[in-house]
């Protein structure tokens, strides 16, 4: 028999896009992450739903929608509680990518076009500004680390602030047919628009060769500057170990926290290497 957690029978229950047990074929959780716990859902007409439970209050889940109307989106989604941000969305059947696929030249040129096109989308109103600054206080950085830190943000206070999805990883796009595809936005902001591909690059965790890499494509890009990209990997490594610090402890957050420092550590002494 199938067990069905009370929390999906609430979203089950919605006026929008009300699911029956009796249609329900699979349910299967997908994901337990700090923000949500996700499902796939498969009814027995074959229709395939992500459901998702929203799980915690640091994320804005009305900015989060204000993304999806902005990215086109809106349509795959049946049902969106932009209280707790709950939702039944249409299944995306594609691939996310694997760590191989980063190093080919037609991901990197689909990946950098779609983060180019974002950019260039007209804000929503009211939409939230990433905050640099919400964790310095609450954690322990060391004052070489803050230092740069602080310093490198004031340095680029001034750029152009854009609409960003802001949390990008391989986990959270699509490569299909040579087009890159985002998803899960919960963290879209408006943010400097060196930020969404340098957060990548930290987020995949590859090797130097690789960002080597990434670097010599992004030079063909318009008014693009290498020191501003290496600039925003310091800061988005050392914005993620003040993010990690600062998340209540966990297995999974601990494991996370090991890795931010080891990262930091050498993104430190990459930007001492360039004189950043």
């Amino acid at each position: 028999m199938m067990i069905i957690p009370n929390r999906l029978k609430t979203i089950f229950n919605n006026k929008e896009f009300p699911i029956k047990f009796n249609d329900i074929k699979k349910l299967n959780q997908i994901h337990d992450g700090y923000t949500n716990i996700s499902y796939f859902l498969q009814l027995k007409n074959n229709k395939k739903y992500h459901v998702r439970i929203g799980n915690n209050s640091i994320t804005n889940r009305v900015n989060e929608y204000a993304f999806i109307k902005a990215y086109k989106q809106e349509h795959l989604y049946k049902f969106f509680n932009i209280k707790n941000g709950d939702y039944i969305r249409s299944w995306i059947d594609y691939p996310t990518p694997s760590l191989k696929t980063l190093r080919i030249q037609k991901f990197i040129k689909a990946l950098t076009d779609e983060i180019a096109r974002v950019h260039k989308i007209i804000p929503p109103k009211s939409f939230i500004k990433h905050n640099y600054l919400e964790f310095i206080n609450k954690v322990k950085l060391l004052d070489k680390y803050k230092k740069i830190y602080i310093r490198l943000l004031k340095q680029y206070d001034t750029d152009k602030w854009v609409l960003s999805h802001n949390d990008l990883s391989i986990d959270n796009l699509i490569f299909y047919k040579n087009k890159v595809i985002f998803i899960d936005y919960e963290w879209a902001r408006l943010n400097n628009p060196y930020w969404d591909i340098a957060n990548f690059i930290r987020e995949s965790n590859v090797k130097q060769d690789v960002v080597s890499l990434y670097s010599s494509q992004m030079k063909s890009i318009k008014n693009f500057n290498l020191r501003t990209f290496h600039a925003f990997l310091y800061i988005s490594h050392c914005y993620a170990w003040q993010w990690a610090y600062a998340m209540k402890p966990s297995p999974k957050i601990i494991k996370y926290r090991a890795l931010c420092n080891k990262c930091l550590a050498i993104a430190y002494d990459n930007v001492v290497k360039l004189g950043l």
